[in-house]
């Protein structure tokens, strides 16, 4: 599996400016990802703000949620994937060069 084809979702809830890391690091990770859909749940805008500039990234959709539960939001993260493989990470991670290629083994 080619990392073009994986879309990685990140359920978020309330989280701010703690999230983008974990989407930084996504995006540096393998630049042929297919697409990173952050998905908030979150009851303020400050993950919304926060993740903002990572939409200059088509690879990047932010995906606001009225839905609580981490099923839920994964649900949405998947409904909203534009490939056929997804990967989920924790809003609180860190991913590493060639992450992708590793689950694929």
């Amino acid at each position: 599996m080619a990392a073009s084809t994986v879309t990685v979702i990140v359920p978020t809830r309330d989280r701010g400016e703690r999230v983008v890391g974990a989407a930084r690091s996504i995006l540096a990770a393998d630049p042929r990802l297919a697409g990173l859909r952050i998905v908030d749940q979150s009851d303020d805008r400050r993950t919304r703000e926060a993740v903002r500039p990572l939409l200059a990234d088509a690879r990047v959709a932010y995906v606001a949620s009225e839905t609580r539960g981490l099923t839920r939001a994964l649900n949405e993260g998947v409904a909203a994937a534009e490939s056929e493989r997804v990967a989920i990470t924790g809003d609180d991670g860190e991913a590493h060069a060639g992450w992708l290629a590793g689950m694929a083994a």
